[in-house]
């Protein structure tokens, strides 16, 4: 790969992230004004049965309170939608333990659930890869190598990151279990680096 031919991938790789950041603000900026709504709702439900208590009818409330609960359920099904909105956009997916993961995750980093995985469309027709000698090879090989050092580590938001303990992968730190064969970490001093 030449170096301009770097430049223009890395500067179509910032701009996509740049996009992706700027989507992910607008949808959380969403969110921010829903649940100040659910907020909003939740006093005013306070106030209304305050009000009946004061009058000794808690019954004059209820159709008050049940407006405003449908009116909450509704939101936070919004808001269930904005987020899921944010993981695709973030390629991620929920696991049923509540934590986002990657969508190339195999397993859950929390709890070492093996996460489904998407099928890809079956009216996409895949075309045959041509194929390619060890002669061809050696050189992207080469490259690769040559870009990433043996003993770089790669690193998780400023932290080295670790190797799973059982299949050898890098992992995040903070990784209750291995995103590749979900085997659980256990305390960061066990595991091998």
């Amino acid at each position: 790969m030449s170096f301009f031919q770097k430049i223009k991938t890395g500067a179509a790789k910032a701009a996509d992230k740049a996009q992706r950041t700027v989507e992910t603000t607008k949808l959380s900026a969403q969110i921010a004004k829903k649940r100040k709504e659910l907020k909003d709702n939740y006093t005013e439900i306070g106030a209304i049965v305050y009000k009946a208590y004061q009058t000794g009818d808690l019954s004059l409330a209820e159709p008050d309170i049940a407006r405003l609960a449908q009116a909450n359920a509704a939101i936070e099904e919004v808001i269930a939608s904005l987020h899921e909105k944010i993981r695709e956009l973030n390629d991620e997916h929920l696991c049923v333990c509540g934590q986002t993961v990657q969508a190339n995750a195999a397993y859950c980093f929390a709890c070492g659930r093996k996460l489904e995985v998407e099928e890809p469309a079956e009216d996409i027709e895949e075309e045959e890869a041509p194929e390619i000698g060890e002669a061809e090879l050696e050189p992207w090989a080469e490259a690769q190598q040559a870009e990433r050092p043996d003993d770089e580590t790669p690193v998780y938001q400023g932290i080295a990151e670790i190797r799973c303990k059982m299949c050898g992968e890098y992992i995040r730190p903070d990784d209750r279990a291995c995103t590749h064969c979900g085997a659980v970490q256990g305390t960061p001093g066990d595991t091998m680096r």
